[in-house]
């Protein structure tokens, strides 16, 4: 996006959602490296290793599962404002181009109006808009679902 004024120009943030997914990545795959070249031959019991391993990959993807529904319900707010703001350009495209036509035939606000009533613009624009909030609340209900954990 272009800044139109030096004003309008914002220093991106860091994100610290982003640390914890690669903080437990690095854990897990040091853990994995540590039970790899770990020699199996003296007494020490490996159920730890098996423990830590599956712990670490628990944890690692516990966390890669909230950042996915952080990222989802994020994304539903963009979603939702491109859609009101393409609604609301459409509907203004409209009325100018009725204001247009009327300027240019010389219409009365009753000869715009019947071609309003004969034309079905309005509920054929209601039907969009109605289809769009549709899909954006199953999108919404789908990102605010609990993940289930799942153990292998």
């Amino acid at each position: 996006m272009i800044a139109e004024s030096p004003r309008d120009y914002k220093e991106p943030k860091f994100q610290y959602s982003k640390i914890l997914p690669i903080i437990s990545l690095v854990l897990f795959c040091i853990v994995l490296a540590k039970t790899m070249c770990v020699d199996y031959t003296d007494y020490f019991d490996t159920a730890v290793y098996v423990s830590a391993v599956t712990v670490s990959g628990g944890i690692f993807g516990m966390i890669v599962k909230s950042y996915n529904s952080k990222a989802k319900a994020e994304n539903v707010s963009r979603i939702q404002q491109a859609m009101y703001h393409d609604t609301m350009k459409t509907r203004l495209w409209y009325n100018e181009q009725m204001c247009k036509i009327k300027k240019e035939y010389g219409l009365t606000d009753s000869d715009i109006q019947e071609i309003e009533d004969k034309s079905p613009i309005d509920d054929i624009s209601e039907e969009q808009v109605n289809e769009m909030k549709q899909t954006l609340d199953n999108f919404v209900s789908d990102s605010k679902e609990e993940d289930d954990v799942q153990y292998f």
